[in-house]
């Protein structure tokens, strides 16, 4: 029986991160004051700089290797590419809402060298002006109280390729960017092997769990499964899709 070992272009990243002698970056967890950012009520005629403060609530430093969006922004920018364990930082964003999309959902991805190697921002908003002169505002993203665990994965949906009995391992990581630890009751799955993970598991605040799992091609054509983890908050489901050839 063939085995091999799928990667995407970010777990890619963490292999070699995982093979070399340096720990940078692997157990960090960046937390931000809020992942879900409400504009309210905007002007289609002003320019609004956003700024999202986050720390590092992991074991290990981190670093920030780009930030990607899709909100027409002109501009994306971070106050540190190196973050330490406890060390506080922002992003800022420079953001225009353009007339007659109301409301309004863009995205931001932030990219680190960490085992949770994205982080997803969004800006949400409802256009309900547009003033005949330019202006522009400084928006600061208020820390959100997390009274809860609040469960963030490495990957939410996976595609894998191969030949039938082919394996293929999947590196899976969930953190906690609660204040309130993270309860891991269990993982199903059908089809799947996940490899051993003694569970039940609390998961603390800024704490990464690893949890691989091993796909084996068996019938030919595309199937598509879903790895359910429930925790005592929700319970998360992970598509894994696959292609036999």
């Amino acid at each position: 029986m063939k085995e091999k070992y799928f990667i995407n272009p970010f777990t890619l990243f963490l292999f070699w991160l995982i093979g070399s002698t340096a720990v940078f970056g692997q157990n960090a967890v960046l937390q931000f004051s809020n992942q879900t950012i409400q504009l309210g009520k905007v002007d289609a005629n002003t320019t609004y700089t956003i700024t999202v403060p986050f720390k590092n609530i992991g074991t290990d430093p981190v670093e920030l290797i780009k930030i990607d969006t899709d909100c027409g922004c002109s501009s994306a920018s971070w106050t540190k590419k190196q973050v330490g364990v406890q060390e506080e930082g922002s992003i800022s964003v420079t953001f225009k809402p353009l007339l007659g999309e109301t409301p309004f959902y863009r995205n931001i991805i932030i990219q680190t060298d960490a085992k949770i190697a994205q982080y997803t921002l969004s800006i949400q908003g409802e256009i309900v002006s547009n003033h005949p002169t330019p202006s522009t505002q400084d928006y600061l993203v208020d820390w959100k109280e997390h009274v809860k665990a609040v469960p963030i994965f490495s990957g939410y949906h996976f595609n894998i390729k191969g030949e039938i009995d082919e394996v293929s391992t999947i590196p899976i990581y969930i953190t906690n960017v609660g204040d309130k630890s993270l309860f891991i009751q269990n993982v199903t799955c059908k089809g799947f092997e996940v490899e051993s993970v003694q569970l039940p598991k609390t998961i603390k605040k800024g704490e990464v769990l690893s949890f691989p799992v091993k796909v084996k091609m068996t019938e030919k054509g595309v199937q598509q499964q879903y790895l359910k983890v429930n925790t005592d908050e929700r319970t998360i489901l992970i598509r894994i899709r696959t292609t036999t050839i």
